[in-house]
């Protein structure tokens, strides 16, 4: 039954694939912002000025081949439909912005999340002091007095994947929706480890239940599911489709945990064994 799932989904996603590298087109539109244009490309706004129209025909002509960014949560080279309202030379230079700030700092969105709230606090302990740009138009380690109505974009992970997964087989029988946190993966990739090296569902559940008294958890119900795929079929599958089709087949060979309504927390981590061996271990809480 797996291996027909795998076969199945192979097919499907070989079949998206080639549909989109056959078109050569971008599947998604973005908004071009002249004001975010001109401040990330000081050379282009030395070359065209400050006008919006400008600025435009910049990006179409020449920015978007070149792989430029056309707002700040845009992927470089992306294709646009509209123009932002927003005025190059007049634009609030003390208002913190969360999504330019997270789109122009990855390292600051992977260390403290795309929460805005997190990421303002960051540019006001440290990002200021390292001459980071609060918003697209700012100089460098700016004061800010504000914040920008603006969300960062949520990176996908296969974690996400494999939550979303089984929140969706979760819904087709009422039961909770589990919220995705981040901090419960790293609890994963332990109890994960111990699995991949011949750890017993007891002592999965001790170690667990350990792990549980850290002054990080402390929750009421804890619970697990975890499984091994077979290196061929690990090796015809990356990470999100793995995460997809070990929820599903979890939530029938461990109903126990992926359907119990105790939960409404998760997080889950892959690890791929030298031997092509993948392994699998979801983690859920709740209170």
């Amino acid at each position: 039954m797996l291996k027909s799932k795998l076969m199945k989904t192979m097919a499907a996603l070989g079949t998206a694939a080639m549909i989109v590298s056959g078109t050569g087109v971008t599947a998604f539109a973005a908004q071009f912002d002249p004001a975010y244009y001109a401040a990330t490309n000081p050379d282009v706004a030395a070359a065209v000025g400050n006008n919006a129209q400008a600025l435009l025909n910049h990006y179409v002509t020449c920015g978007q081949k070149e792989g430029r960014r056309p707002s700040a949560s845009a992927q470089p080279g992306e294709a646009v439909t509209s123009v932002a309202n927003t005025n190059v030379n007049t634009a609030a230079a003390t208002q913190f912005d969360p999504a330019y700030y997270a789109a122009t700092y990855p390292d600051v969105a992977t260390a403290v999340g795309n929460n805005a709230q997190a990421l303002l606090n960051h540019y006001v302990t440290c990002g200021q002091k390292e001459g980071r740009k609060p918003n697209a138009n700012a100089a460098g380690g700016a004061a800010v007095s504000g914040m920008a109505a603006t969300t960062p974009a949520q990176a996908v992970t296969y974690q996400s994947y494999g939550i979303n997964e089984l929140n969706t087989l979760r819904a087709k029988k009422a039961l909770k929706t589990l919220a995705y946190d981040a901090k419960l993966d790293t609890v994963s990739t332990s109890l994960n480890a111990q699995f991949m090296n011949g750890s017993s569902e007891a002592q999965l559940k001790a170690s667990l239940r350990k792990m549980n008294q850290s002054t990080t958890m402390r929750y009421k119900n804890v619970g697990f599911a975890t499984c091994s795929v077979k290196k061929e079929y690990a090796a015809i599958l990356d990470d999100n489709s793995l995460a997809i089709l070990t929820a599903d087949a979890l939530f029938t060979k461990a109903p126990q945990s992926t359907q119990s309504n105790l939960f409404n927390i998760g997080g889950m981590n892959i690890t791929r064994a030298a031997d092509g061996v993948a392994y699998v271990t979801f983690v859920f809480v709740g209170n």
